[in-house]
């Protein structure tokens, strides 16, 4: 024998069932299977049939061919389907509750399979979906679930239209502008809880209202507003937690229970969840009408409940709002560190842009000569200032040619162009902002030269080539960059000025790309360390080359094809002639160059290669 509870909108009542199958749905009763009509419009005509099997358990089948049938555990019977589930289980059908259990024979009396009215101490508040009073939990009900849980065929709303009979026109305008208070308010500011705990006193007519967010474990008001001078910050949470674990609002009753009442001079409260954007309960909307209030009749009808999971829905989108905001001034925060105000609103409309990709860029290396030497010099304060300042003057000539500092490395560091947006001209904003580094030494040494003893001088490594460029970092904490052989090649660039004594070196691949923009002078090739194939360097000129370089340029150069045909003599010659001038004496690559070609005159070398081997960093 099974004993059934059914808990609507439109019904609630109670029977039990001796044995066989029965059936539920819309349709009338027809044929010989028993039934029980749910005057639900949510319902399918044949929706459920239910049957005892042994050992305690029934065989629930869905009659419905589109509609589910839900248990209460949050599993779902689909259409057409049957389960067998353990006794006593709660069903859902539309909004229709089917609590079913197994009955235990009524002495002296003949079971019936007709349904009956609950007695009135029984009864259950009239609430869509509003499952019965839990064990434990007297008169809690709940109304229809917040939207954002909702299956899509779940718990139809109505319109306006279809409840303006029912609610004066000035009192739906009135919850509404109330509403649009509460979302002006800045989200997550003391005046947004404030707003909302008074709208469910002024709103709503509650006596009290609370605003509780939840801290790691515990729950902490952080919002009252209140009928009366008494102040109380207590509350349910017992309540407050079913709210959180069933993500859905209930309200309690406790007239004719004061043996279970956890609250003192509190009839009736209503609890609605608080959701951020994942759908987790971040806060819970509590209200209470006292026994004495003047308002209402000391309870909270299931209309009251509904507009209070209104008013915690625009509560949480106000917090999403806000924690959309934060998250957007984070990553925006991010990106200026990183990329100049042109490319972090490119970023803001793409973020997308940020992802993985294989993109030719140009990457530039910068390198503080002499490091070691200052940290004996100076205290840690001075280096510390002295490197922040010039890598500062670095990122300022970066950031106007609209480059990207990727990291900064001790004392160096390694900035990008051509990424995340298209540059076509990135080479020639790379040498650019090379050289205004460059010329930037000045002021700073003659600030630093006194504190020193002497300039500071770097070197400055240029390439240009394909790299694979994304966030090689977290969400948090954004490292965005180039990686390959590209970044390796122009770090050995770098290195490569401490050895040929020009300050800035780029590679063959970067000078094609300038369109004879930029003076440049061919120094050499190299092969560097752990790569293969040789590689050729150019000097940059700087921004306006003066006349003594210019002047150095052509008979450099012409030394150079002579000693790459093995024409040494030429070489030194030519070499000779330039080191004789005051210029000359002071350019350091005509005379490296003239000392490899006056080591090959001597030794003669059969296997001679012009590609000079650069055997360190």
């Amino acid at each position: 024998m099974l004993r059934f509870r059914i808990v609507s909108e439109r019904q609630r009542h109670e029977f039990t069932h001796p044995e066989g199958p029965i059936e539920f749905g819309r349709a009338p009763v027809s044929g010989e299977t028993a039934r029980s009509i749910v005057d639900d419009r949510f319902v399918s005509k044949d929706h459920l049939r239910v049957e005892e099997i042994a050992d305690g358990r029934v065989r629930a089948k869905n009659l419905s061919g589109q509609n589910r049938v839900r248990i209460d555990e949050g599993q779902e019977i689909p259409p057409g389907e049957s389960a067998e589930l353990d006794l006593p289980v709660r069903l859902v059908i539309g909004q229709t509750m089917l609590d079913v259990s197994v009955a235990e024979p009524l002495p002296n009396a003949v079971a019936s399979a007709e349904s009956t009215d609950l007695p009135p101490e029984e009864s259950v508040p009239q609430t869509a979906a509003s499952p019965p009073a839990l064990e434990g939990d007297v008169g809690l009900a709940t109304v229809m679930r917040p939207a954002r849980l909702r299956y899509e065929s779940d718990e139809a709303t109505d319109t306006l239209v279809s409840v303006s009979e029912g609610v004066l026109p000035e009192t739906l305008v009135g919850w509404i502008e109330k509403l649009v208070t509460v979302q002006r308010a800045a989200a997550g500011s003391p005046e947004f809880y404030d707003e909302t705990a008074r709208a469910l006193v002024d709103l709503i007519g509650l006596d009290r209202g609370l605003v509780l967010l939840r801290r790691e474990d515990n729950w902490e008001v952080v919002a009252r507003h209140q009928r009366g001078s008494r102040v109380r910050y207590d509350f349910s949470s017992t309540i407050v937690e079913r709210v959180a674990e069933e993500k859905r609002t209930f309200y309690q009753t406790y007239e004719n229970a004061s043996s279970v009442m956890s609250l003192v001079d509190i009839d009736t409260v209503v609890a609605s969840p608080i959701f951020q954007c994942d759908d987790q309960v971040v806060g819970v909307l509590y209200g209470s009408r006292s026994r004495r209030s003047i308002v209402g009749e000391g309870t909270i009808g299931p209309l009251e409940a509904q507009i209070v999971q209104l008013l915690a829905a625009s509560a949480g989108t106000g917090l999403a709002r806000a924690q959309r905001e934060e998250e957007t001034l984070r990553v925006r925060h991010q990106f200026q560190q990183f990329f100049s105000p042109h490319v972090v609103a490119e970023l803001e409309r793409n973020p997308t842009l940020l992802e993985g990709q294989d993109r030719e860029v140009t990457v530039m290396f910068l390198d503080m000569r002499g490091s070691s030497k200052l940290s004996q010099r100076l205290n840690p304060q001075e280096i510390s200032q002295l490197t922040e300042d010039f890598m500062e003057e670095l990122t300022l000539h970066v950031r106007a040619q609209e480059g990207v500092v990727v990291s900064y490395v001790g004392d160096g560091a390694l900035a990008m162009w051509n990424a995340p947006t298209d540059q076509p001209d990135h080479s020639l904003r790379a040498c650019r902002a090379a050289l205004e580094f460059e010329c930037s030494l000045r002021a700073l040494n003659e600030r630093w030269e006194p504190v020193v003893g002497e300039p500071i001088a770097f070197g400055i490594g240029v390439h240009t080539g394909p790299a694979l460029v994304g966030n090689t970092g977290s969400r948090t904490n954004l490292q965005y960059g180039p990686q390959g052989a590209t970044v390796n090649l122009a770090s050995r660039v770098e290195g490569a000025t401490k050895h040929l004594g020009a300050p800035v070196l780029i590679t063959d691949a970067t000078r094609s790309r300038l369109n004879d923009e930029l003076a440049v002078r061919r120094i050499c090739q190299v092969e560097v360390v752990g790569m293969e194939g040789a590689v050729a360097l150019y000097e940059l000129g700087g921004l306006e080359p003066d006349a003594e370089w210019l002047g150095l340029r052509e008979p450099y150069e012409r030394a150079l094809d002579a000693y790459e045909r093995a024409d040494w003599e030429s070489a030194v010659e030519i070499l000779c002639s330039v080191v004789s001038t005051p210029a000359g004496k002071r350019d350091a690559p005509s005379l490296a160059l003239l000392s490899e070609a006056l080591d090959c005159l001597h030794r003669r070398p059969a296997d001679f290669s012009p590609v000079r081997q650069l055997r360190s960093k």
